[in-house]
């Protein structure tokens, strides 16, 4: 059978450190060399994803923003993405204002995604913004309140925050608009993000839309976290990282090493060896 790997980027495929190890990267690229069907989704963004994975002979479109996108790394194109309706991002917009929450908001014209805030106020935020304008510059835009500019579609919010803080957020977002959320710990800090985009989204939906664009039959997807759920249901089979969250582990066929003994590449090529 025609098998499509996917696997989640952070605490997954990379490192605690956010990288890919060096054993990773060229045990991948020597698999993707003999015709590997390989994949990433996850809730970066072009501009976040593509660096960590530089060097890779990638061949298929990457997942992006839990789906939002589905990005070919090279032409460096979307090749697809789902919209928020403009109705639905509208009250958004005016249930983060009630909340006295100021997200990041990603639209797309068309050929570029632009990000746009109102305030920097927590460390947390002013990283992402430092991090992100530095990979692309002219990346961000500033807007005085929040609102989605004319001519672009919303397609994705951001904000990262305390649980209690997040949580009637998520609530109100989901029973008022024609939203998915994604809500789950954050990797690397001690905060959760809060992710909404078009109900038609989710990675869920993004590996089914790649797996018929490539006529695969099969699905093998690995994970870590809250928000790869939706992946393990288009799967057919799953397998969590040994740093997986419990909810995750519940769901999976297999326990592999962790995202800091390579448990992803290993298990691909125990799979492709037949073991």
């Amino acid at each position: 059978m025609k098998t499509l790997y996917i696997s989640d980027l952070d605490g997954t495929l990379l490192g605690s450190d956010g990288t890919l190890s060096a054993y990773t990267h060229g045990e991948l690229n020597s698999m993707l060399g003999q015709g590997l069907l390989f994949s990433a989704a996850t809730a970066r963004s072009p501009v976040s994803a593509m660096p960590l994975l530089s060097g890779l002979n990638l061949n298929l479109p990457l997942i992006l923003l839990n789906g939002v996108f589905l990005y070919d790394p090279a032409t460096k194109k979307i090749v697809s993405h789902a919209a928020i309706d403009r109705k639905s991002a509208e009250t958004a917009v005016q249930i983060y204002q009630r909340h006295d929450k100021n997200p990041f908001l990603f639209t797309f014209d068309g050929e570029r995604v632009r990000y746009h805030y109102t305030e920097l106020r927590t460390p947390e935020q002013r990283e992402f913004y430092r991090v992100r304008s530095q990979m692309q510059p002219g990346c961000f835009y500033h807007l005085d309140t929040l609102s989605v500019p004319a001519g672009q579609d919303a397609v994705y919010f951001t904000i990262m925050d305390r649980y209690e803080e997040l949580k009637p957020l998520q609530d109100e977002l989901e029973s008022s608009c024609n939203v998915r959320t994604a809500f789950y710990h954050d990797t690397y800090t001690e905060y959760w993000f809060l992710e909404v985009f078009a109900a038609q989204a989710g990675k869920k939906n993004g590996a089914l839309a790649l797996k018929q664009m490539i006529s695969a039959d099969y699905i093998c997807a690995f994970g870590d976290n809250l928000n790869d759920l939706g992946l393990f249901e288009a799967a057919d089979l799953r397998a969590s990282v040994a740093n997986a969250v419990p909810e995750l582990k519940a769901k999976a066929d297999y326990i592999i090493g962790s995202n800091d003994e390579d448990g992803v590449v290993r298990f691909i090529r125990e799979q492709l060896n037949g073991c």
